[in-house]
């Protein structure tokens, strides 16, 4: 599968990314990456997510909570989702726990549909050229 998608960053921001412990945050959080994928199936084949985690590096969980664990606790504290995979790990529990909205979840529907529609699934409110001339 080969020219599905393409990746455009500047370099500094892409060695960042690969040399420090957190540097994915760089390209995942905000506008530190642009990915333009030109095939459906490229999304359905989660080749977009794969891509991202080439160009990022994170700590191993078990390794990062052995080096920091008040950090680890702190964080485990505040998120419930994590808590609750964490115990099912330890209580070797099979569980699946959903990450995602379905809604965001859902590939199609930033794909395929239009503004209206993605803003009628997510409950957000319509815009058309006079709403949005208040926000200017």
């Amino acid at each position: 599968m080969t020219g599905v998608q393409t990746c455009a960053l500047p370099i500094y921001t892409l060695l960042y990314s690969i040399s420090e412990e957190w540097g994915g945050d760089a390209i995942v959080i905000g506008y530190g990456c642009e990915l333009i994928v030109y095939s459906k199936t490229a999304i359905e084949n989660e080749l977009d997510n794969w891509a991202i985690q080439l160009l990022t590096q994170y700590p191993n969980a078990s390794e990062y909570i052995k080096r920091n664990p008040l950090r680890a606790i702190h964080y485990l504290s505040n998120d419930k989702i994590k808590r609750k995979i964490l115990i099912n790990k330890l209580l070797r529990k099979k569980v699946s726990i959903p990450f995602f909205d379905p809604v965001l979840k859902d590939g199609e529907l930033w794909l395929t549909r239009t503004n209206c529609d993605i803003c009628k699934k997510c409950n957000l409110p319509l815009m058309t050229e006079e709403t949005s001339s208040y926000l200017h």
